[in-house]
């Protein structure tokens, strides 16, 4: 699915020049039995919190991730360097397309959040892993957003909550 839909926006952003250039980032999650399917390109997240464990399962694809993970950088500096948008995969950006593929466990009281940057650009793991202990659902999607908005609210502010409630089937 990745691969189609990457060409036909690469193949369409050469065929218009008003759409020169154009891509998308992509974070998709499959839930299949017991298990969660995730396919991802870009900088948008994916956070698992377990119990008291607070993890990003997904890897931002940017610029800036590159230069943190090869240690040119600090998270601090990461955080407000200006180039940190800058994807380095993304959906259409180039023909064919590498994205990230993780299978996950689903464990009753698994709390999965996927977002945008537009909330992960304003709000910091620690305050989103605070939110994610607190509220459930809609209060959390809510308080998110609302606290995004809150830090400056500049990009679109997606955000999806799912809860491994009972055995999954």
């Amino acid at each position: 699915i990745m691969d189609h839909a990457s060409d036909a926006i690469y193949r369409r952003s050469h065929e218009d020049s008003a759409t020169a250039g154009m891509g998308t980032t992509c974070l998709f999650m499959l839930l299949a039995g017991h298990e969660a399917f995730v396919c991802h390109l870009g900088d948008g997240r994916l956070y698992l919190l377990r119990g008291q464990h607070f993890e990003q399962l997904t890897e931002d694809h940017t610029y800036v991730a590159e230069l943190l993970k090869s240690g040119q950088i600090s998270k601090e500096e990461a955080a407000v360097h200006p180039q940190r948008n800058v994807l380095q995969r993304a959906l259409g950006a180039t023909p064919g397309v590498h994205s990230e593929v993780l299978a996950l466990d689903l464990r009753p009281g698994d709390h999965f959040l996927l977002c945008s940057d537009g909330l992960t650009d304003l709000v910091r793991d620690a305050e989103i892993q605070q939110l994610m202990s607190r509220y459930d659902g809609d209060n959390l999607v809510g308080g998110l957003i609302q606290r995004a908005h809150q830090a400056g609210g500049h990009d679109n502010i997606a955000v999806v909550a799912l809860e491994v409630v009972g055995q999954p089937e």
